[in-house]
């Protein structure tokens, strides 16, 4: 989403964008426009090695060969002014070996909870050099930034950027009329948007509203979850465990804001994030947040200045919905707060810095 929006907001008399992905996207050009060039290096996700037989094996590996043989002589031959890794761990590592005058990174997650990216080098030494190829290194958030120095090291050329948001297309979206679920008469409407993996922390939400109606409270609110992932069988068993009727699990939705809008509080149950894009769209519609204590949350809601900030886990996300259940004032103060703090979500702004960082 980030490479998105920063593709689409760059001014086309001044760049000239290819994107390159490890896996082939169908539908590429239904998110991108159509004059950015778009190469891939692999078809489809291949199946791990283990559970091929061996001519299988022979043959993806072949066909794996001759397909970076072909990448490496187009991008080789290529004359790029800037490369930039949207992501870090493995894209960093391959845009690092790219030629172009100029190459930028970005880092998107807080190495103290998940540092994934360790994966991809023989150490973090090895890490941190490879960082140190590019021109700038781009974190998402200072309490990134600052997660990067102390787990990874400091490579002399990181900043923080924050990821740019389309305020004026979110309220556009927003307009549109959606026949999936009806808004819950007579109950408070919680509503999360996220892809469901364990970072964004689902099944704690669920324990939590297992809680509350566990409490008699089941017919005082709903809660939409807004989202596809790895984890939508294992939710929808859990709610089935739990006994939890009041949650609906929506899917994976190409417009989420017409589905956020209708929310009266919009929560964030997360592990780990770097700096979550959700809250800050939920922030753009004037919808109050209880957020967990990620990174980049404090940045957005201050300490609990504007939205309820809690720490990460399922007592904390229960006592919370919780007591803006129980005091309903607070909706109205919280609502005209992060009104207010939305106003500093300018995508003009944030893509001015991003250019001025790229160029």
């Amino acid at each position: 989403k980030v490479l998105q929006d920063i593709t689409a907001n760059l001014p086309e008399d001044k760049f000239d964008i290819t994107v390159l992905t490890f896996i082939k996207d169908e539908d590429f050009y239904s998110h991108y426009k159509k004059n950015i060039r778009y190469i891939y290096l692999y078809e489809k996700c291949m199946m791990p090695e283990e559970n091929q037989s061996l001519p299988l094996k022979c043959i993806n590996r072949l066909k794996r060969v001759q397909r970076d043989r072909i990448i490496n002589r187009i991008i080789n031959n290529a004359s790029f002014d800037i490369a930039v890794s949207i992501k870090e761990g493995g894209a960093m590592k391959y845009v690092a070996g790219l030629k172009a005058a100029r190459r930028v990174a970005w880092i998107h997650t807080d190495y103290s909870v998940l540092h994934w990216s360790a994966g991809c080098f023989s150490c973090d030494a090895d890490e941190l050099e490879c960082m140190k190829c590019f021109d700038k290194v781009v974190c998402v958030s200072h309490n990134v930034m600052n997660n990067v120095k102390k787990y990874v090291g400091d490579s002399g050329n990181m900043c923080v950027l924050e990821n740019p948001i389309d305020e004026r297309d979110i309220m556009r979206k927003a307009q549109e009329k959606q026949n999936i679920a009806a808004r819950p008469d007579g109950r408070l409407l919680f509503v999360t948007v996220g892809r469901l993996c364990k970072e964004k922390g689902y099944d704690m939400l669920i324990d939590a509203c297992a809680r509350l109606n566990a409490m008699h409270m089941a017919d005082m609110y709903e809660l939409w979850i807004v989202g596809g992932g790895e984890l939508e069988q294992e939710l929808k068993s859990q709610l089935a465990r739990c006994n939890v009727k009041n949650v609906r699990m929506l899917g994976k939705q190409d417009n989420p804001y017409k589905f956020l809008k209708e929310a009266d509080w919009f929560v964030s149950s997360s592990r780990a994030e770097g700096y979550a894009i959700a809250p800050q769209e939920a922030a753009i519609l004037g919808i109050p947040i209880i957020a967990t204590d990620c990174s980049g949350v404090r940045e957005l809601l201050g300490d609990s200045e504007y939205g309820i900030v809690i720490e990460s886990s399922t007592d904390a996300i229960c006592n919370a919905m919780k007591k803006v259940l129980d005091e309903p004032e607070y909706h109205e103060e919280y609502a005209a707060l992060i009104g207010e703090r939305s106003k500093a979500i300018k995508l003009e702004v944030r893509m001015k810095a991003i250019e001025n960082c790229l160029v």
